[in-house]
């Protein structure tokens, strides 16, 4: 159990209480709890920021949590786009080997398709990265992943209303596979709508990007909410570009998508207000907790190829959570740190 500690920044007298969050998970941790059968009465949420390439530092984080062996911890794994990927990954008990995609798989034209956009091809190559990465070459253990006993519940954008909603909700590996694809299905980028059951769906980073709400209507009670962008970064408004080319074409591909993508600061500004009511402190204290890359950090580019970003971007990851859950004690010693090879090819 954690205690209390005391401040002494100004004058050392005033009693500095433990977060809330922090207080659950080690209490969980030395119950030894299992998910599905705590009593506890709380409903913990591990809520994970996508971002394209930026990807690799929410990878990061999951791998430092699995690192001092908190899956269990958790009732439920919350995640859009990329932060899907490394829930997944996560919860199958590979976050390593899902980080080390980035940097040793995602570099070079079996990923990005430069030549293709010129004769209308999708600029990201989805498929080789579900298909060939994901099902061969570091093939995810969707057998550890479902007997984790944490659910997944990646997020997507719905079509043609561009509201967030969930799918494999039903826990199946088809179901789950249906989810991860549509998470990360950007137009234009990488690719047309997935369609399941006759409804289109895209990449839930159109509707929430940081899906806090979503947590919160499955019943999450607490939260620990993994963001990709270093402390005080917001995405960038719409600039020229923007406006009078991207937009207009992403119209012309679906309509509405061009309003939306322009929406995307705005949206993410709510959602970055929501996240700070969770985090403020109350009579009951804050129900969230927010691990995020320092502000000196470097951002990560959502299209970077860089090798050495890449590894920096998850080592930034999950220094910030080895820092933010430090008090926490660690149920075993697991997994290598991300710089490592992590899975051969």
């Amino acid at each position: 159990m954690l205690e209390t500690q005391t401040d002494t920044a100004h004058g050392g007298e005033a009693p500095r209480t433990v977060h809330p969050v922090l207080e659950l998970i080690a209490r969980r941790v030395a119950d030894g709890s299992q998910p599905g059968a705590r009593d506890d009465g709380e409903r913990l949420a591990l809520v994970i920021e996508g971002g394209g390439m930026r990807g690799v530092v929410s990878g990061g984080m999951v791998t430092a949590l699995e690192q001092l062996g908190l899956r269990g911890v958790f009732d439920l794994v919350v995640g859009s786009s990329a932060g899907a990927l490394a829930g997944a990954y996560f919860l199958a008990g590979q976050a390593a080997l899902g980080t080390s995609i980035y940097y040793e798989d995602l570099i070079g034209r079996h990923w990005i398709n430069r030549r293709g956009v010129l004769r209308g091809r999708p600029l990201l190559r989805l498929e080789y990265l579900l298909d060939e990465v994901m099902a061969h070459r570091k093939p995810l253990d969707w057998d550890a992943l479902l007997a984790s006993g944490v659910a997944l519940r990646p997020v997507v954008t719905r079509l043609p209303d561009y509201q967030p909603a969930l799918l494999g909700t039903g826990g199946t590996r088809e179901e789950l596979c249906h989810a991860l694809r549509a998470s990360a299905r950007i137009p234009l980028v990488a690719g047309d709508p997935d369609v399941v059951d006759r409804v289109e769906y895209i990449d839930g980073s159109f509707s929430e990007a940081i899906p806090i709400r979503t947590a919160q209507t499955l019943g999450a009670t607490r939260f620990v909410v993994l963001l990709t962008r270093p402390e005080g970064c917001r995405r960038r408004d719409p600039g020229r570009l923007d406006r009078r080319a991207l937009a207009p074409a992403m119209d012309w591909k679906l309509p509405g998508l061009g309003a939306t993508y322009l929406r995307r600061a705005e949206r993410y500004d709510r959602e970055l207000a929501l996240l700070e009511d969770c985090c403020r402190d109350t009579e009951a204290g804050p129900t969230a907790l927010a691990i995020r890359p320092p502000a000196h950090a470097p951002e990560i580019r959502q299209l970077e190829q860089g090798r050495t970003a890449l590894r920096t971007g998850a080592e930034i990851g999950e220094e910030a959570v080895l820092r933010a859950l430090a008090p926490i004690p660690r149920r075993s010693p697991t997994a290598p740190r991300v710089p490592v090879t992590a899975g051969g090819r």
